[in-house]
């Protein structure tokens, strides 16, 4: 008996070592109490500034349960928006896309193959509808009245005071935000290269799609109930103050939040989500395998170990 529980392990593991080299899921989020958590590296949003901290993602997570597909953000930057961009509108949290084709980012996007969930009411997104959306293409470019109201073209984050593209974010204060990990699962430039595309803008918010759901935005309390637990990675939002001439000023009061859908509106398959914020300074990626996947692996080693003993019995007959 011993030699078939060793067997069994031994094909199962080796199943899951396929599973865990593969493409997707080389680095997929960890899983923890039913939700798949990306943490972000930590102190790596920008600018280089007293500021600084409140454009720091912390993490984000993802579970399946119940017909329901949750997500969870974790971070210094409020749901609301932080300072002013140059529309006057305020500086906040991007789109979040989903990807299930397997291509990168870029290719996809161009394709209109993504998934976006446009959660954040106060962005300057493509679509005006808190929801889910399908054949989603992100948005290059926007337009906004300058202090004389004149129309203006620029991209998003530019808008939003930002970075034209990672590259400049990664080697802005000679290359301070360069950190493993400071896109979530996708943990360097070599990943963020392949993803994104050299060189390529950063894309934070929905350009056009079609809406396909509503969601339901969530508190911390509401998504705690649901098990969610970002101080296991020590990866809770942290609340930044200021202070000048002696007077201490919050700026900040950031809270866990969260939005969930029907999962019946996504494709059952491995994905790639990602999210930055407007201004480019800090963003965060999972890379989730599909359970079912995982579940497969574990029954094909065990019946592989079950198939081992049943050969063993016919040999000692």
């Amino acid at each position: 008996m011993r030699s078939l529980v060793v067997s069994a392990l031994l094909s199962v593991t080796g199943a899951f070592y396929l599973l865990s080299n593969g493409v997707q899921s080389a680095s997929a989020g960890t899983l923890y109490n039913g939700w798949n958590y990306s943490i972000d590296a930590f102190g790596d949003g920008s600018p280089d500034s007293a500021l600084s901290s409140i454009y720091d993602i912390k993490g984000i997570a993802i579970k399946k349960d119940g017909g329901k597909v949750y997500v969870a953000i974790s971070g210094n930057t409020l749901l609301g928006g932080m300072e002013k961009d140059k529309a006057g509108g305020t500086i906040g949290w991007g789109d979040l896309f989903f990807n299930f084709t397997g291509k990168s980012f870029a290719d996809a996007n161009k394709n209109g193959q993504l998934f976006g969930v446009h959660f954040a009411d106060a962005n300057d997104s493509g679509v005006d509808a808190l929801g889910l959306y399908s054949g989603v293409k992100a948005l290059d470019k926007v337009t906004y009245k300058d202090a004389n109201g004149k129309n203006q073209t620029t991209t998003v984050t530019a808008l939003n005071n930002g970075y034209a593209n990672l590259n400049s974010y990664y080697n802005n204060s000679g290359g301070k935000w360069y950190k493993e990990g400071t896109q979530g699962d996708l943990q360097d430039k070599a990943d963020t290269d392949a993803y994104y595309g050299n060189g390529n803008q950063i894309l934070p918010v929905i350009g056009t799609g079609t809406k396909i759901g509503d969601i339901n935005l969530l508190s911390a309390t509401e998504l705690t109930a649901q098990g969610i637990n970002f101080g296991h990675f020590n990866a809770n939002p942290v609340q930044k103050t200021q202070t000048k001439q002696k007077v201490t000023t919050i700026l900040n009061n950031p809270q866990i939040f969260g939005f969930m859908f029907d999962e019946s509106l996504l494709p059952s398959s491995n994905y790639i989500a990602n999210i930055f914020l407007e201004c480019g300074n800090d963003g965060v990626a999972i890379k989730v395998p599909e359970p079912s996947a995982m579940a497969g692996l574990a029954v094909l080693g065990l019946s592989a170990g079950l198939g081992l003993r049943k050969r063993r019995r016919g040999v000692v007959a």
